[in-house]
C-alpha cells in the first residue's frame, strides 16, 4: 500500500558557489532592513521620543544581528531565509502595532507600503543575480556589485519614505473609511511579486512586474502627499475664513461699543439732570431703577471675562454674544489660564468650532428652548473640554463616532479641525447624541503629561472583528510563501496546524518548483522508518539545491517502488532525481526478509566463511573497466585522477546499497559522486558470480518466487 505526497515549494533567490551562504543571508537582510526602517519611520509614536526610537533600534539590531550571525555560521541558510517571514518580519509587524497608536487600518497601510518596498528590492536582487552573474562579473566582485545595487535601491526607497511620508504618517490616520481601496492597490502588487519571486526566473516578466511595482509605489506616495496637502489647505482655508468672520464680528461689536460710548458721553449731562431731579424729589426707588438701566447699557460697552486667556476669551465672547442675541441660554464655566501649556490658537480653534457648531445646531430648536452648556478646565498639563447643546433631532454619527454633515455625509470642517487638534496633542475625542441633546467631550495632553487608558467603547467589537481578520490575513500571507510553509511544517506540533491551512492540500500551488515524494507503507513501522529517513535526506538535499538556486526552476521526484516481491522477500527501490540546472539521479535499495520482518544486511546474503567482498568487488572493478572502454566516466580513469579507482566495497562505509531484482540477481548501486564523477552507478551481478559464495538458505541463493 502506497500514498503520494505532492509538495510544491517556492525557490529562494540565492547564489551558487562557495560564497552562497554569505550572499544568501546578506541579500535577504537588505530588503528586511528596508522593511523595518519604513515601519519605524512611519510609526506614530505611542510613547516618548526617546523610548520609541530606542525600542526600534533594539528590535532591528537584534533581529538583523541574529539572522545574519546564524546565516553566516551555517553553510545551508535556506531554512533560515525561508523562516524569515515568521522569525523576522512578523516580530517587526508586532512591534509596529505595539509602538504605534495609529488605527488598525493605518498600521495595515504602513505594513503594505513597507512590503511593497520590500518586494521591489527583492525583484531588483533577482534581476541582479541573473544579469550580474550571467553577463557582467563573477565571484566575489559579482557578489559585491549585486549587494551594492540592492543596497542603493533600498537607500533610495528609504529616502523617499523619510522625505515625503514621515511627517504625514506621524500626523494622523492616512487611510480613512472612504480610502480603503488604497490598501488593495498596494497589496495586490505585493501578492503578484511574491508569486514571481517563487517562480522561474522569467527576466521579461520580472522587469515588467518591477516596473509596475515602482509605478504603484510612486503613485501611492504622490496620492498620499497630494491628499495631505488638500486636507491641510481645506482645513487652513476653513480656519482662516472662520477667523476672519470672527474678527469681523469683533469689529462690528467694537463699533457698536464705540457708538454706545459716544452716545452715553453725549447724553451724560441729561442723565445727571435726571438724577438731580429724582434726588430733589426724594424718589429713591425711581433713582435706583434709573441707575440700573444705565448699568445695563454700560455693560454692553465692556467685554465679559469668561477666562483669563485673552485669545480664547475674545473668541468665546464674540460667539457667546451671537448665542445670546439668538435667544440661546448659554452656561459657561471656563478655567483657562493665560499661560496654558497649549498654543492659544489651538485652544481657540477647539472652543470656537465647538461653540459655533452648537449655535448652528440650536438654530433648528424653538426660540427660548435652546441651551448650551460649556465646561473647560486647563490644569495639570491637560485641557478638558465639554460642550452640550440642544438639538431638534438626533445627530447621525459616522463609524468613527463623529457627527456627519447632512450635506456632504462627511465630517464638516469644524469637527475636522477639532479632530486635527486632538490628534496633534495625542488626545481623546468622544461625541454622544440623543433625541434632544448632543455633546462633545475631549481631552488634550501637553508634552510630559500622563495619558490615561483610552475608552473601552467598541473595544470588544473591534477585538472580535480583528481576530478572524488577523487569522485570514495570516493564512493568506503564509500561502504566498510556500518555502516558509514547508519549513514551518517541519516544526513539531506547529507543523500539523500549518499543514491544515496549506492551500496546496486542496490542489492550489504557488510558484512552479515542485517536489514529488512517494512514501512506502510496508506495514512494519521499523522498515517504514528506515526508508522514510532516507527519503527525508533526499528532501533535505532538494531544499539545499532550492536554497542555492538563482530564482530558477528546482524540481525533484523521490519515488518508492517495488522491483521484486516473492514469498520470502521484497526489494524496494527509492529513486531520487533532482533537476536544478543539472540533474542529481541516484537510487537506494532495501531488501526485506518477510519471515524476519526486517531489512537484511549485506553480509547475511553470503556464507560466513566466504570471501564475498573480494569476489563482488572484483566483478565491479571488471565492469567499471569495461564501461570506461565504452566511453563512461569513472574516478581513477582518464582525466578523473583526483580519486583512486574503485578496488573494494570495504573502502566505502556508505554511499552504496544492494538489492535483488525480479530474476534473483544481486544489484549493487552507488550514490552520485561515489565511484563516478558524473552521477550514480549500478551493477547487476550475474548468478554464476555469486553461486559459490551465496548462502544456500538465504534470500540470494534459495528464494522462492
Amino acid at each position: 500500500m502506497w500514498y503520494n505526497d505532492i509538495i510544491e515549494i517556492a525557490p529562494s533567490d540565492n547564489l551558487r558557489g562557495g560564497e552562497q551562504a554569505v550572499n544568501n543571508i546578506v541579500y535577504s537582510i537588505l530588503p528586511f532592513i528596508l522593511f523595518g526602517f519604513i515601519c519605524a519611520v512611519l510609526t506614530r509614536r505611542r510613547f516618548s521620543k526617546t523610548v520609541t526610537p530606542a525600542v526600534w533600534i533594539a528590535v532591528m539590531a537584534a533581529l538583523a544581528g541574529v539572522h545574519l550571525g546564524v546565516g553566516l555560521a551555517s553553510y545551508d541558510s535556506s531554512v533560515i531565509i525561508a523562516l524569515m517571514p515568521v522569525t523576522a518580519y512578523l516580530p517587526v509587524i508586532i512591534a509596529l502595532f505595539i509602538l504605534s497608536r495609529r488605527s488598525l487600518s493605518g498600521n495595515i497601510f504602513v505594513v503594505s507600503v513597507a512590503l511593497l518596498a520590500d518586494v521591489i528590492a527583492a525583484l531588483v536582487r533577482k534581476l541582479c543575480i541573473v544579469y550580474v552573474f550571467g553577463y557582467i562579473a563573477s565571484g566575489v566582485w559579482a557578489s559585491v556589485l549585486c549587494a551594492a545595487i540592492v543596497a542603493a535601491v533600498c537607500v533610495a526607497i528609504g529616502f523617499v519614505v523619510f522625505r515625503f511620508l514621515r511627517i504625514i504618517f506621524r500626523g494622523g490616520n492616512i487611510v480613512e473609511n472612504n480610502s480603503w481601496f488604497i490598501l488593495f492597490v498596494t497589496l495586490l502588487p505585493v501578492v503578484l511579486s511574491l508569486y514571481q519571486l517563487a517562480s522561474v526566473a522569467d527576466v521579461t516578466g520580472t522587469i515588467l512586474l518591477l516596473s509596475a511595482d515602482v509605478c504603484v509605489f510612486a503613485v501611492t506616495v504622490a496620492y498620499i502627499v497630494v491628499k495631505h496637502k488638500n486636507i491641510s489647505l481645506q482645513t487652513e482655508r476653513a480656519d482662516i475664513e472662520r477667523q476672519i468672520e470672527l474678527e469681523r464680528e469683533e469689529y462690528r461689536m467694537a463699533e457698536q461699543k464705540l457708538e454706545l460710548g459716544r452716545r452715553y458721553r453725549h447724553d451724560m449731562r441729561h442723565h445727571f439732570a435726571a438724577i438731580r431731579g429724582l434726588l430733589k424729589q426724594g424718589d429713591t426707588a425711581g433713582l435706583e431703577e434709573y441707575l440700573n438701566s444705565l448699568d445695563d447699557g454700560l455693560s454692553l460697552i465692556g467685554q465679559r471675562a469668561y477666562c483669563k486667556n485673552k485669545v480664547v476669551n475674545a473668541v468665546f465672547s464674540a460667539l457667546a454674544g451671537r448665542a445670546e442675541r439668538a435667544g440661546i441660554a448659554l452656561s459657561a464655566r471656563m478655567n483657562i489660564p493665560d499661560d496654558a501649556p497649549f498654543e492659544s490658537s489651538d485652544l481657540s480653534i477647539v472652543v470656537a468650532n465647538a461653540l459655533e457648531n452648537s449655535i448652528n445646531a440650536c438654530a433648528d430648536v424653538a426660540r427660548g428652548a435652546a441651551s448650551i452648556e460649556v465646561v473647560a478646565d486647563c490644569s495639570s498639563g491637560k485641557f478638558a473640554f465639554f460642550i452640550e447643546n440642544s438639538v431638534a433631532s438626533a445627530i447621525s454619527l459616522g463609524e468613527d463616532g463623529l457627527p456627519l454633515s447632512e450635506k456632504t455625509e462627511e465630517h464638516g470642517y469644524g469637527m475636522s479641525s477639532i479632530r486635527y487638534i486632538v490628534e496633534k496633542y495625542s488626545g481623546m475625542l468622544e461625541c454622544k447624541s440623543t433625541d434632544d441633546r448632543f455633546s462633545v467631550r475631549l481631552v488634550l495632553f501637553s508634552a510630559g503629561s500622563e495619558r490615561p487608558p483610552g475608552p473601552k467603547k467598541r473595544r470588544a467589537t473591534r477585538a472580535c472583528a480583528a481576530v478572524p481578520l488577523t487569522f485570514i490575513a495570516a493564512v493568506l500571507a503564509l500561502n504566498c510563501m510556500p518555502a516558509t510553509v514547508n519549513a514551518l511544517e517541519g516544526v513539531p506540533v506547529l507543523g500539523d496546524a500549518i499543514a491544515a491551512v496549506d492551500f496546496r492540500t486542496w490542489g492550489f500551488g504557488w510558484g512552479d518548483s515542485q517536489l514529488n515524494v512517494t512514501y512506502p507503507q510496508t506495514g512494519d513501522d521499523d522498515v517504514d522508518k528506515t526508508i522514510s529517513d532516507y527519503i527525508d535526506e533526499c528532501v533535505d538535499e532538494f531544499l539545499r539545491y532550492l536554497g542555492l538556486g538563482d530564482q530558477g526552476y528546482v524540481g525533484a521526484d523521490i519515488v518508492s517502488s517495488v522491483i521484486a516481491d516473492t514469498v520470502d522477500m521484497c526489494t524496494i527501490r527509492v529513486s531520487c532525481t533532482i533537476n536544478a540546472g543539472s540533474n542529481v539521479d541516484e537510487s537506494r535499495y532495501y531488501v526485506i526478509d518477510k519471515s524476519l520482518g526486517r531489512i537484511v544486511e549485506f553480509s547475511e546474503m553470503f556464507e560466513e566463511d566466504s570471501d564475498y567482498m573480494s569476489v563482488i568487488s572484483a566483478e565491479i572493478s571488471r565492469r567499471i573497466a569495461a564501461r570506461v572502454e565504452a566511453g563512461d566516466f569513472f574516478y581513477g580513469y582518464g582525466i578523473w585522477t583526483e580519486r583512486p579507482p574503485f578496488s573494494s566495497l570495504s573502502d566505502y562505509a556508505d554511499g552504496w546499497s544492494f538489492g535483488i531484482d525480479g530474476d534473483g540477481r544481486l544489484i549493487i548501486a552507488f550514490d552520485e559522486d561515489t565511484v563516478s564523477p558524473v552521477g550514480s552507478a549500478s551493477f547487476i551481478i550475474d548468478e554464476d558470480i555469486v553461486a559459490g559464495i551465496a548462502d544456500p538458505d538465504g534470500l540470494l541463493g534459495g528464494s522462492d518466487s
